[in-house]
């Protein structure tokens, strides 16, 4: 499983060097092509191309008798198959006729490739002019009537110069249509042999259209030697099985997958191989893939918007948990002020009752010392030793020494006055009483 896959990234890089490579030596293409700059909507816009551009594509191919002619129609629409199948053409060189169609019928790849892989030069000439193929698959999934137009065009030139004739390799026949449509058909002069053949574009006469000089390609894929000028050559004739080979309703452009049995071809977009379709009509008709690519698209775009929303959903929870935070910050702080505040209002509260109290315990101290010196200098004995005296219960004027004393009675003189002033000074009125 996994070789099928590689060879087809394989086969989508070959396409894109043979593109680069064929870009410098082929006409230039009828339309403008689309840049890698320009946006990815351009290269899938709408694309048609006038008849002189598609009677350049398709002037390589017109003479091809109509069996030939309708398998590399159908077959140009699927590139890498093309690539694929002329790789696996070199690789197998000594299969041949009924050996040839058993082992091709093997491979996965659609009929018209299958068909193709008996005429081993024009599936050589379409992967070695890959760039050219595509062109011609993109104008016959667009523009199919146009395109069976333009090969008639071009097969009316060629007969009018005389160069479109029954030979022993094939049989010309001309037949009128409806609406007198006048039809050129050509189809091989035995069932079970097909010529390719190959001229130059000068049997088409004089072109008349220099800006799209025709697609040439000289010299190469079974292209045969000693060629007259303007003449039609013949290579060796490539053996065909019965029932080879598809057909051309001319009168209602439609493709035939056979030519017994007339069955209309319709593309196989599964065959494509993941190969862009250059027009946005042929996109919506066709490319699965490309819906596919569509809606991929369309989920990273909505993923990518959702992670988008979630970065701003994240980063606006951070902001909120940071103003959180620094609410609940703000908070502890005052708090913490708050208790500061109410320390220091105590200590300074205590601060200042203990200052009162040493104030009022300075100022005792100071009434003390005060009353002490006032006794000294009045000379009497101070206050605190007045509980060392006796005093007579009968006079309050005068002590009197007790009766075990041996000292004789204190009459009532000039001390005991002092004695009175000295307590009424001390205040010690009522420890008399």
């Amino acid at each position: 499983m996994k070789k099928p896959i590689a060879l087809g990234w394989t086969l989508a890089f070959a396409i894109a060097c043979a593109s680069q490579a064929q870009a410098q030596n082929e006409p230039s293409p009828a339309a403008t092509p689309v840049s890698q700059s320009q946006p990815a909507e351009n290269a899938t816009s709408a694309q048609t191309l006038k008849a002189e551009e598609l009677q350049q594509l398709v002037a390589p191919i017109a003479l091809y008798p109509d069996p030939l002619l309708a398998e590399v129609l159908m077959a140009s629409t699927y590139p890498l198959e093309v690539v694929e199948a002329d790789r696996w053409l070199q690789a197998h060189k000594d299969l041949k006729g009924a050996k040839l169609k058993a082992e091709a019928a093997k491979r996965n790849w659609d009929d018209s490739i299958k068909s193709l892989t008996a005429t081993r030069s024009v599936i050589e000439m379409m992967s070695g002019k890959l760039d050219w193929t595509q062109k011609l698959g993109d104008a016959v999934l667009a523009q199919q009537s146009d395109v069976m137009d333009a090969i008639q065009a071009l097969r009316a030139r060629a007969q009018a110069e005389n160069k479109l004739e029954t030979t022993k390799q094939q049989r010309v026949t001309v037949r009128t249509e409806a609406n007198d449509r006048r039809v050129i058909a050509i189809e091989p002069a035995q069932p079970d042999v097909v010529y390719v053949p190959y001229y130059e574009p000068t049997v088409y006469g004089a072109w008349p259209y220099a800006d799209y000089p025709p697609y040439w390609f000289p010299g190469a894929y079974g292209w045969p030697y000693g060629l007259a000028s303007a003449a039609i050559g013949w290579g060796t004739g490539w053996g065909i099985w019965n029932n080879w080979g598809g057909g051309c309703d001319w009168n209602n452009h439609n493709i035939h997958v056979d030519r017994n049995h007339n069955r209309n071809w319709t593309h196989n977009a599964d065959h494509r191989r993941g190969v862009r379709y250059n027009n946005s009509d042929v996109a919506k008709r066709f490319d699965k893939a490309g819906d596919r690519r569509a809606a991929n698209a369309d989920k990273m775009k909505d993923f990518r918007n959702n992670k988008a929303d979630r970065g701003r959903n994240a980063d606006n929870k951070r902001a909120d948990n940071r103003r959180a935070d620094n609410k609940r910050d703000g908070k502890r702080a005052d708090r913490n002020q708050g208790a500061r505040n109410k320390a220091g209002s105590s200590q300074r509260r205590d601060a200042k009752n203990k200052g009162g109290r040493q104030q009022v315990a300075k100022s005792r101290g100071s009434s003390q010392r005060h009353a002490s010196n006032t006794a000294r200098n009045r000379g009497t004995t101070p206050a605190s030793n007045a509980s060392s005296l006796n005093f007579s219960p009968e006079s309050a004027c005068c002590p009197v020494p007790m009766a075990n004393t041996a000292s004789p009675r204190i009459r009532c003189n000039r001390s005991a006055s002092m004695s009175t002033d000295l307590i009424r000074d001390r205040g010690t009125d009522s420890f008399l009483r």
